[in-house]
């Protein structure tokens, strides 16, 4: 989740989301589909969050929730072709919209979630605060008229 605060002051033209890769941990022949889905929903406290009570649980993986929205994909190669530390990035127009639909609704907080197209569970994992050993994930939006 990012906090936007007021910082969306113009319509948004462009944005790339970033995620480092913290490791792959099981041995797999191919390579994997991350899905970025935005979510614009409540509001979520992190140090009481569960999959129990997770908007988008692992036990309905299969099923997008609605008002969910893919915003773009990429592809992590199979484990040992892709270190720790390597960065991937989203720069999509549904990226772009997703965070403009958010300045017109005066949303101050957005939420990303990441899932694997295919089912591999536990395979891959990105830098969080919990794990700092890279950079963390960011956001970078364009507002028109802003350099």
């Amino acid at each position: 989740r990012f906090d936007l605060g007021d910082r969306l002051t113009s319509a948004v033209e462009e944005a790339t989301l970033t995620f480092t890769l913290a490791g792959i941990f099981q041995k797999r022949e191919n390579s994997s589909t991350m899905q970025i889905y935005g979510w614009l929903g409540g509001d979520w406290d992190e140090s009481t969050l569960n999959d129990t009570g997770a908007y988008w649980s692992s036990a309905n993986l299969e099923q997008v929730p609605p008002g969910t929205e893919l915003l773009g994909e990429f592809t992590v190669p199979p484990t040992g072709g892709a270190p720790g530390g390597t960065p991937f990035t989203v720069s999509d127009k549904r990226l772009a919209a997703f965070l403009e639909k958010a300045r017109e609704k005066k949303m101050q907080k957005v939420t990303f979630l990441v899932t694997e197209a295919e089912k591999m569970p536990n395979v891959v994992t990105f830098v969080s605060k919990e794990n700092p050993s890279f950079p963390a994930t960011s956001l970078t939006v364009v507002l028109a008229g802003k350099p």
